[in-house]
């Protein structure tokens, strides 16, 4: 069996023409396939930027998350016209339409992409009426509607741009993150999906960036250690426990305290 967008919206719009509920939960597992490929495809056209762990191990919500964190507009529609110019900087008079981009939204990403995946399991004994098949098909062929602009895109991957490109301090993986996106959130994330650790970006007005693990150092509780311990922010909570490196003493978060005071005007 062939699975490639194509094919699985092929197969789910004939499925849908059956006459059995049984057909329709068919129907909704080629349009979930179809969903994935797609997701999957925009991520392999920026491969050499993206790690294979996101490709490999994420499901589409995740992916297409990942994929934003790199590129904001990554989920947007775009057209490509292409010109020369008779001037340097004046764009061109005349100019040849290139292609079409017809991106998923994450919104409608993340709600199709669960929902579709509650009709490929058994119902619980207690859940009652589900929907009847005509609801059911009514809606599988509002998500094939829905699909038809991204499978008609004639451009399939994204455009150009600059990046940064650093060790993660965590996992010593390479992290990339796109140069405005950087500007603009001042913020990175590493893709590998059991690190995720998350650094503050910091760039100058030459475009030098230095980015920082968003962490919190703790002083040890021995007297006499001058060791320091460092969590992560985002994963700060009450109950965690860390060693101190320098003498081996066991400590845990017990509370919450924010220390604040005046601005200076």
């Amino acid at each position: 069996m062939t699975i490639d967008k194509h094919s699985c919206i092929n197969r789910a719009t004939a499925l849908l023409e059956a006459d059995s509920e049984e057909s329709l939960r068919y129907a909704a597992l080629e349009l979930r396939m179809c969903i994935e490929t797609l997701t999957y495809e925009k991520l392999r056209s920026m491969s050499a930027m993206i790690p294979e762990s996101v490709l490999r191990t994420w499901q589409p919500p995740q992916a297409v998350k990942a994929l934003l964190e790199f590129e904001p507009d990554g989920d947007r529609t775009f057209e490509i016209y292409a010109g020369v110019e008779e001037e340097y900087g004046i764009p061109a008079k005349e100019r040849k339409f290139i292609g079409r981009h017809n991106s998923l939204k994450l919104k409608w990403l993340r709600k199709h992409y669960n929902k579709l995946g509650n009709f490929l399991h058994a119902p619980m004994p207690s859940a009652g009426d589900v929907g009847d098949a005509g609801s059911l098909r009514e809606y599988l062929s509002e998500v094939v509607k829905d699909l038809r602009e991204p499978l008609a895109s004639s451009i399939f991957g994204g455009g150009m741009r600059d990046v940064y490109t650093f060790d993660c301090t965590e996992c010593r993986s390479q992290v990339v993150v796109n140069a405005a996106a950087a500007k603009k959130s001042h913020r990175a994330v590493c893709f590998n999906p059991q690190c995720r650790a998350e650094f503050f970006a910091s760039i100058d007005e030459a475009g030098e960036a230095v980015f920082q693990l968003i962490a919190t150092k703790f002083e040890c509780s021995m007297d006499g250690c001058a060791g320091l311990m460092s969590i992560e922010n985002r994963l700060l909570d009450v109950g965690i426990r860390m060693v101190c490196p320098a003498c081996g003493l066991p400590h845990e978060i017990v509370e919450r305290h924010w220390a604040y005071g005046p601005v200076e005007r």
